[in-house]
C-alpha cells in the first residue's frame, strides 16, 4: 500500500533558477543521481553593476513565468534563485552567539558596505572554522532587502515556492562539487583556488580542502579593454594574490563570452595545475548532459551556479548561504508530492512517520485478527477432536466410525478420521449421542 502511494507521487525536486549577467535568467532541473539536467532554459534579463541589482524587475518576472511554462514546471514547486554578488564577507564571533544575534551582527557590518547606506540589508551566513574553543568564523553575505521582498512576492504570483536565495560564488562552488570536479582535492585534503571571472569583475576563493579560507573580489571594467589587453589585465591583477596562497590546483571558471578560460589559463603564469571551464560562448558542450531544452545550443553556457542552485546540499561540500534560511526551513523536509484523496499532498518525513505507524497499526489489526481467528479455529478442531475421541473411547462399532466421518466436513475429515479409526474400542456408544454431541459441537 505505501509502495503504491509512493510510486504514484511526483519526486519534489528543487528548481534552480541563477542570474549570471552576460548569460542571463537559467532555469534548470538536476538529477545528482544521474549528474544530468532533466531540464534547461534561459532567458534575457539585465542587471545594473552600479545598484547591484535587476534592472527591470518586470523583465524578470516574465522571463521567470516564462521558463516555468517553457519546462512545465508544477505548481508549488521548490525552486531556489542564484543571483550575482552584492556583498560577500567574513566575521569572527564567539562560539556562544545565537542565530538571532549572528543576524543583528551580519546586519550591522553590512550596513558599512556603500550600497546599505541607503538600503536596508538583509543577510545568510554559515560557519566556515572552528577557530578554537571559543571563537568561530563566519562567511555571510547580503542583499538589499526591498529587491528580495520583490523577488519573493514575484516567485508568489507564478505559484512557486522560493526557499532560497544565495550569491554566486558559493553556489558556483557547489556546483564545481557536484558535477565531480572537486572530487580529488577534498579526497587528498588539498588547497586550491577557484577563479570566477565575471563581466566586471572576477572573484577568487581559496579553499583548503572543503574549508573555505577567504574570499576576494576584484573589480575590472573588462569591456574598457581590447581583447590583447583585457587578459594581461587580468593577471596583473591577479598574480599577486594567486601567489600569496599554497595551492596545488587553480579552476579558472568564465562566465562571460568576453573571457575565455582557456586563452586565461595559458597566459596566467603559474606552476600548479590549472583547470579551465568556460560557461559562456567559447563552451563547445555543456558541463553535463541536458535531457530537454527547448533550445539545446544554449545548454553550452550553462553555468555552474544554475547546477548549484537546483543542488543545494552537497555531501562533500556543506557551503550554502542562503539569506531565505528561516523561511526554508518548513520545506526542508518536503520529499515529494502525492496525490492523497484526491489532493496533492507534500510528503515529508513526519507525514511519512505517521503514515508508518498507521500502517503498523492496521497491519497488527489485520495480522492481529487473523491470529485470533487460528485460535478460534484451533480450539474448535481441538473440541471436534476431543468429540471425537470421546465418542471413539465408547464406541465397538465399526460402523460408527463410518457415520463419524460422514457428519465431517472433507478437511476435517482428513484430519482426525485416524484419530477415530484408531480409538474404536471398548465400550458401545450410543450413535444417536455420537450425532448430537457432534451437531452440539
Amino acid at each position: 500500500m505505501f509502495e503504491n502511494l509512493l510510486s504514484a507521487g511526483t519526486q519534489k525536486q528543487i528548481l534552480g533558477v541563477s542570474l549570471t549577467p552576460g548569460i542571463g535568467l537559467e532555469a534548470v532541473l538536476y538529477d545528482r543521481n544521474r549528474n544530468v539536467a532533466l531540464k534547461y532554459g534561459r532567458r534575457h534579463v539585465d542587471y545594473n553593476f552600479s545598484t547591484r541589482e535587476i534592472q527591470d524587475y518586470t523583465q524578470f518576472k516574465s522571463a521567470l513565468s516564462d521558463l516555468v511554462q517553457e519546462l512545465n514546471i508544477a505548481p508549488k514547486a521548490l525552486a531556489y534563485l542564484v543571483l550575482p554578488n552584492v556583498h560577500f564577507d567574513f566575521a569572527e564571533i564567539p562560539t556562544s552567539v545565537k542565530d538571532d544575534q549572528i543576524k543583528e551582527i551580519t546586519y550591522s557590518i553590512a550596513q558599512d558596505f556603500y550600497i546599505f547606506k541607503k538600503e536596508e540589508p538583509v543577510s545568510g551566513w554559515c560557519n566556515v572554522a572552528n577557530l578554537d574553543s571559543t571563537q568561530k568564523r563566519l562567511a555571510y553575505a547580503s542583499f538589499q532587502k526591498n529587491a528580495v521582498d520583490n523577488i519573493k512576492d514575484f516567485f508568489n504570483d507564478i505559484n512557486l515556492q522560493l526557499i532560497g536565495i544565495e550569491p554566486s560564488h558559493t553556489a558556483v562552488i557547489r556546483g564545481l562539487c557536484s558535477v565531480g570536479m572537486l572530487s580529488d582535492v577534498l579526497t587528498k585534503r588539498e588547497s586550491w583556488i577557484a577563479m570566477i571571472v565575471n563581466v566586471n569583475s572576477f572573484t577568487l576563493m581559496f579553499f583548503n580542502a572543503d574549508n573555505l579560507e577567504n574570499c576576494v573580489e576584484i573589480p575590472i571594467a573588462i569591456k574598457s579593454y581590447s581583447t590583447e589587453e583585457v587578459y594581461g589585465a587580468i593577471v596583473s591583477a591577479a598574480s599577486d594574490q594567486l601567489y600569496s596562497f599554497s595551492s596545488s590546483k587553480l579552476f579558472i571558471i568564465s562566465q562571460t563570452d568576453d573571457i575565455s578560460a582557456n586563452i586565461l589559463k595559458n597566459q596566467i603564469s603559474y606552476d600548479r595545475e590549472i583547470i579551465d571551464i568556460n560557461t559562456n560562448k567559447y563552451s563547445e558542450k555543456p558541463i553535463i548532459e541536458v535531457l530537454e531544452a527547448a533550445d539545446f545550443k544554449k545548454t553550452n553556457s550553462m553555468t555552474l551556479a544554475s547546477i548549484g542552485a537546483s543542488n543545494t546540499k552537497v555531501g562533500d561540500m556543506d557551503l550554502n548561504i542562503n539569506v531565505l534560511a528561516e523561511e526554508a526551513a518548513q520545506y526542508s523536509g518536503v520529499y515529494f508530492t502525492a496525490p492523497i484523496f484526491g489532493t496533492m499532498v507534500d510528503v515529508t518525513a513526519e507525514l511519512v512517520k505517521t503514515l508508518s505507524i498507521i500502517i503498523v497499526v492496521i497491519c497488527a489489526v489485520i495480522f492481529g485478527g487473523l491470529i485470533l481467528a487460528a485460535i478460534g479455529l484451533s480450539s474448535v478442531f481441538e473440541q471436534k477432536n476431543a468429540a471425537i475421541v470421546l465418542v471413539g473411547e465408547q464406541a465397538t462399532d465399526k460402523n460408527l466410525c463410518a457415520q463419524l466421518e460422514k457428519m465431517l466436513d472433507e478437511k476435517t475429515r482428513n484430519e482426525y478420521a485416524l484419530n477415530v479409526k484408531n480409538m474404536v474400542g471398548t465400550k458401545r456408544p450410543d450413535l444417536a449421542i455420537a450425532e448430537l454431541l457432534y451437531k452440539e459441537l
